[in-house]
């Protein structure tokens, strides 16, 4: 099955990219559009790929760029996936076939950087949330807070404390 692909960037990397894809490029309607990321050109900032609807091309971003902004401007508008160029030719044959057939595609490296980023946002975000609770308690739930902590009950709680059982409940 041969896979059409439309190379949008600059002459060089047309080239490169033509070459090593010579048996793969159709001349019209392609499956696949490259082009290169949005972001770190101020001219094209608001380039927006088009989501597939029907027969239109899935966009994959080949890019020398793997800052985070870059990939998440990237696919925030619209593009399928996100490869670096230094991929391997094989790997980059393999991308386009698996955005040519509906999958999302990112290099391995971005892969990762996200997955970091994404685990860093949650433990920073649940760490912030966590150091505020304390913040928010009375002065009558900060003295049962230890209790509860070392899972004494309710009534033992209540004793400790010389409160009643329901203020400690509560």
């Amino acid at each position: 099955m041969s896979i059409g692909v439309l190379i949008v960037d600059d002459a060089l990397v047309r080239s490169g990219l033509a070459f090593m894809l010579r048996a793969a490029v159709a001349p019209l309607e392609p499956d696949v559009v490259l082009m290169d990321g949005p972001t770190h050109d101020p001219d094209r900032r608001s380039r927006r790929y088009p989501r597939p609807v029907g027969d239109a091309p899935h966009v994959l971003v080949p890019t020398t760029f793997d800052a985070d902004q870059d990939v998440l401007a990237a696919l925030r508008v619209g593009a399928a996936g996100y490869l670096l160029k230094d991929t391997p030719p094989a790997d980059i044959v393999h991308a386009i076939r698996a955005t040519a057939a509906g999958e999302p595609m990112l290099s391995p490296s971005v892969t990762r950087r996200l997955m970091e980023l994404a685990g860093a946002r949650d433990d920073n975000s649940a760490r912030a949330a966590a150091r505020a609770r304390p913040a928010a308690l009375t002065g009558r739930e900060l003295e049962v807070a230890p209790a509860v902590g070392q899972g004494l009950s309710n009534a033992q709680t209540a004793d400790i404390a010389y409160m009643s059982t329901a203020t400690v409940k509560a």
